[in-house]
């Protein structure tokens, strides 16, 4: 298989999965807002109690069971990229298997070397076999997304409570308001949450050259241009409630692009798990010999990729072991294990003997794509730099519940 039809068979199964995962996140979202208990969240606010608020926001039981709702998504998803990758992997380790040496494959069944024959006509039982081991793989996936989530929006909820309470005390914002605002938000990261306060803070500046810089956002409302260019040319000021529906406007520019992202991560990831996934249980079935097998990464060089994706470019590793950035010591259990929006594929190969195999091996190599920071924010995401938050002296941090 060539690397452009291992990338095009991977985007093919996401876009198959990313429908019900995108599905999901917005009822899941939709919930954990719709529980959320305003005269709670606007006292706290009023307090200056970031944690508490966060505690209000994610620590009843409604929103643990909206949050339970993108595990389940998960685990379908990749009980589904598993069930895809099933009969292929399973009939490219018996075509093998048909022709190799038999003392390579290290197969037996009854004291005998297994042939090709006999491995295609089980491979229903095999099939049934390996979907079962998937579904542990599932469950494990789902765990880790979902509170990967979970962080990830209580993160962004921290960053938009601290900048309310900010404004509540200083610019004497109504915590009502403030937390209406707030409720808004639920969904977004730090990054997204702390991009939304400079936007706000930029469009109340008045600053002709703040507001000017607001053309430039990719994500913004085209239909609050003109007014943005008569206020930036010293035309009528933008007023409160424009500022209010300009940044509305804006929120749901980059909450759509986030969820989008989210959902499309989640089904890129779903899909190399499952694969992962099929190729480990058909070794644990005897198929062929783990050690005769080799995962290679495979990066789209379109000059989006990340630095990292671009020295891990044809890096090959034995099925299980781990890929490693020998730039940055970071290792993979899979191609672009979590990473947001990454479109690495993954290429698995048998080979007729283990020392072959390992003939194969190859670490991630090359330079950093001119010098790109390790953390720059995503590939596509919309600007700026998070700011962190500081908790008040003696403050209980808010942990957020396990998934359920």
């Amino acid at each position: 298989m060539t690397d452009a039809a291992a990338r095009l068979r991977l985007a093919r199964l996401a876009d198959r999965l990313q429908p019900a995962l995108r599905s999901a996140h917005a009822d899941a979202l939709a919930r954990l807002r719709a529980g959320v208990d305003l005269d709670a969240l606007t006292t706290a606010i009023a307090r200056g109690d970031v944690e508490g608020a966060l505690h209000i926001l994610f620590g009843s039981a409604e929103a643990v069971a909206a949050l339970n709702g993108t595990g389940a998504a998960v685990r379908a998803a990749v009980a589904d990229a598993a069930r895809a990758w099933a009969r292929s992997v399973l009939h490219e380790a018996a075509d093998v298997a048909g022709t190799l040496p038999a003392v390579d494959l290290g197969v037996r069944a009854g004291g005998r070397l297994t042939p090709a024959v006999a491995l295609r006509s089980d491979l229903p039982a095999s099939t049934a076999r390996a979907l079962a081991s998937a579904q542990q793989a599932a469950r494990t996936a789902a765990a880790a997304a979902q509170a990967g989530t979970t962080e990830a929006w209580v993160t962004g909820a921290r960053v938009a409570v601290a900048d309310a309470v900010a404004r509540t005390s200083a610019a004497g914002l109504n915590p009502r308001v403030a937390a209406r605002e707030v409720q808004g938000t639920l969904g977004l990261g730090a990054h997204d949450a702390a991009l939304v306060a400079r936007v706000r803070a930029d469009l109340a500046s008045g600053d002709p050259g703040r507001l000017r810089a607001q053309l430039a956002r990719a994500l913004r409302d085209g239909r609050h241009d003109p007014a943005l260019e008569r206020a930036a040319s010293g035309g009528a000021p933008l007023t409160e409630a424009d500022v209010e529906r300009q940044v509305a406007s804006y929120t749901r520019g980059v909450e759509a692009w986030r969820a989008e992202a989210e959902a499309r991560t989640l089904a890129l990831d779903a899909a190399r798990r499952g694969q992962d996934q099929q190729w480990r249980q058909t070794v644990a079935e005897g198929t062929v010999r783990g050690d005769t097998v080799t995962a290679e990464w495979i990066t789209r060089l379109d000059g989006r990729e990340r630095p990292q994706h671009h020295r891990m470019h044809h890096a090959r590793v034995l099925l299980g072991t781990e890929f490693r950035d020998p730039a940055t010591t970071r290792t993979w259990a899979y191609v672009g294990e979590s990473d947001v929006q990454c479109r690495c594929a993954q290429l698995f190969v048998v080979h007729a003997t283990p020392a072959l195999a390992q003939h194969y091996v190859r670490d991630g190599s090359g330079l950093s794509a001119q010098g790109v920071p390790e953390e720059a924010p995503a590939p596509g995401a919309p600007g700026g730099v998070a700011t962190a938050t500081r908790r008040p002296a003696g403050a209980t941090p808010f942990r957020p519940p396990l998934p359920g």
